[in-house]
């Protein structure tokens, strides 16, 4: 039995460069509590993944499990979480990273007494604008994802998912009660557990940035696109369908007299404060790249 406060969950599939950032990020925390790291390769290159991740292998607090073939990313979560040992969970996407003083602040919160009716804690994000060449990594530019983040509410996350899995750090028995991650959703299916995690619990918001939110610019290899960009097209179908589904049959419990014109008028919402972002993303294209530093 692990004898680890937190469990870090990483999902990667064919990504070693992205892979060894991550593991930096782990490795890189600091004043943490005791921690294990379990990573679930999806039916990716093994052999790959085991050389990556071979400078941690003497730490002795990996977890390294290779599927025989891909099964999605809400099925590599679960496996992940369900072999955890920790009583505090978190997914470290292996294309994003965090502060060093993310588990740290972050289990400190939760373990603080006067916190124990929340049943997880979300920290501020940073988005990292990258392309990938190569082996190496160049950062384009990088700038607040959620600094307007002061509380997180069923209502206004049903608008719209406000934070990254990188950002959010939850309890096993939020896991245990709120049930697994639905793996029948090729996207979306952090924003849908999140749902589903706040008709239930409460979730408290620590307004610190130590979350970095990682994105690919357009024309980056396959491999290691963003599935929110990559995937624009699937992620507004897949949207489509959930909200209608939960208009007619109110999955989450709360009172049906409000819920389906609540839903309705988030997704209505949503969809604007979509097309807006596309916007906003073409133009930060069209920027030209920072200035080199002398």
């Amino acid at each position: 039995m692990s004898s680890a406060k937190v469990s870090i969950i990483t999902r990667t599939r064919n990504r070693p460069v992205l892979l060894a950032r991550a593991m930096q990020s782990v490795f890189g925390q600091e004043d943490a509590p005791e921690w294990e790291w379990i990573i679930v390769n999806d039916g990716g290159d093994a052999a790959e993944v085991e050389q990556c991740l071979e400078p941690a292998r003497s730490s002795g607090r990996l977890k390294l499990v290779h599927m025989d073939q891909s099964r999605g990313m809400e099925h590599a979560s679960n496996f992940g979480l369900q072999r955890a040992g920790g009583t505090l969970l978190v997914i470290h996407d292996d294309d994003d990273s965090w502060d060093p003083r993310f588990l740290s602040r972050m289990s400190g919160f939760l373990d603080d007494p006067a916190n124990r009716g929340f049943g997880g804690v979300v920290c501020h994000s940073v988005r990292v604008v990258e392309q990938i060449g190569g082996d190496l990594i160049e950062e384009r530019f990088r700038h607040p994802f959620n600094p307007e983040l002061t509380s997180l509410e069923f209502w206004s996350v049903l608008k719209g998912n406000p934070f990254p899995p990188i950002s959010f750090m939850f309890r096993r028995s939020t896991y245990v009660e709120t049930g697994p991650f639905n793996e029948t959703l090729p996207v979306l299916g952090d924003w849908e557990f999140n749902l589903r995690v706040l008709a239930r619990f409460r979730l408290a918001v620590l307004p610190e940035a130590m979350a970095f939110y990682h994105h690919r610019e357009s024309g980056t290899a396959e491999a290691y696109a963003n599935s929110i960009t990559a995937w624009d097209a699937r992620h507004r179908d897949v949207e489509t369908r959930l909200r209608r589904e939960w208009a007619q049959g109110n999955p989450f419990g709360l009172p049906p007299g409000t819920f389906a014109a609540a839903a309705a008028t988030a997704g209505s919402i949503h969809a604007m404060a979509g097309s807006l972002e596309r916007i906003e993303q073409q133009l930060e294209r069209l920027q030209p790249p920072p200035p080199p530093q002398f």
